[in-house]
C-alpha cells in the first residue's frame, strides 16, 4: 500500500490462494483489517524491517523483449 507516496510492504496476510486460477483470495475481515491498516498509517511509520526493491520501467522492459 502506499501512504504519502512512499511503498508500505503489509506481511503475514491471512489468504487463500486458488487452485484453479492461481488467484489470491482474502476473507472480509482481513480486507477490512488491511483497510484499518491504510488508514491509521502513520506518516514516517518504520516498520519492523526495511527491503530494497528495483524500479523497472514497463518501458524499457518491453523494449528488450521486441
Amino acid at each position: 500500500m502506499w501512504r504519502d507516496g512512499r511503498p508500505y510492504v503489509v506481511e503475514e496476510i491471512p489468504a487463500l490462494r486458488c487452485v484453479s486460477c492461481d488467484e489470491v483470495l482474502v476473507d472480509r475481515n482481513t480486507a477490512e483489517g488491511l483497510q484499518v491498516i491504510a488508514r491509521e498509517l502513520p506518516t514516517g511509520c518504520k516498520g519492523t524491517r526495511r527491503i530494497e526493491v528495483p524500479v523497472i520501467s514497463y518501458t524499457s522492459g518491453m523494449n528488450h523483449r521486441l
